[in-house]
């Protein structure tokens, strides 16, 4: 039997009220190559519907300034990548994402509504020193994403989306043609 009681930094951000895990942050901790990470997760055989709400696609900057194609995961879906990847390492690391999944789920469940940006800042400088996170450069991040309030639907989106969808266009191609989120393409067009 291991003892997995290993202290592990992990790093997970907040979207859309959900703790995330960064495609990046999980190729480096179980040192994996980013495009092989990105690769298993295409390669994933799941409904679209399950990936929408599993797999944000996301960018980040690499160390010549580039955008480059990733992944935000929900704790299903990292789950689901990381399900088959084997060994002693592995292991700890999974179960440290797995907890910490865990505590800052139960620390958001706690918050009522929307907080404001300085507050999400707080709550997640307060989860990374207690789980190790690397605080600073978290709260750097959040401080440059500003906080943004989803706006509404309107009608004509509503519409332009149903009408995306009658023509054959995936839900993905429908969240970038009109600018909305999967998960809001999702609720108005369902997942078929």
């Amino acid at each position: 039997m291991h003892d997995f009681t290993l202290s592990i930094p992990i790093h997970l951000e907040v979207s859309e009220g959900r703790p995330m895990a960064r495609s990046t942050d999980v190729a480096e901790r179980f040192e994996k190559r980013h495009d092989n990470v990105l690769r298993d997760i295409r390669e994933l055989e799941v409904p679209e519907k399950w990936r929408l709400l599993n797999f944000e696609e996301s960018s980040y900057f690499n160390e010549q300034n580039k955008e480059q194609p990733g992944y935000d995961m929900t704790r299903d879906g990292f789950t689901l990548l990381v399900m088959g990847w084997t060994g002693s390492r592995a292991m700890q690391f999974k179960i440290a994402y797995l907890e910490a999944f865990n505590r800052m789920e139960a620390e958001l469940q706690t918050r009522a509504g929307v907080l404001p940006t300085h507050r999400h800042i707080r709550l997640l400088e307060r989860l990374a020193e207690l789980e190790g996170f690397r605080a600073e450069t978290l709260a750097q991040r959040l401080e440059n994403r500003p906080f943004k309030s989803p706006r509404p639907l309107t009608q004509e989106e509503r519409e332009r989306m149903q009408e995306l969808r009658m023509q054959g266009f995936s839900l993905s191609r429908i969240a970038r043609e009109t600018g909305r989120s999967p998960r809001s393409v999702t609720r108005v067009v369902g997942g078929r």
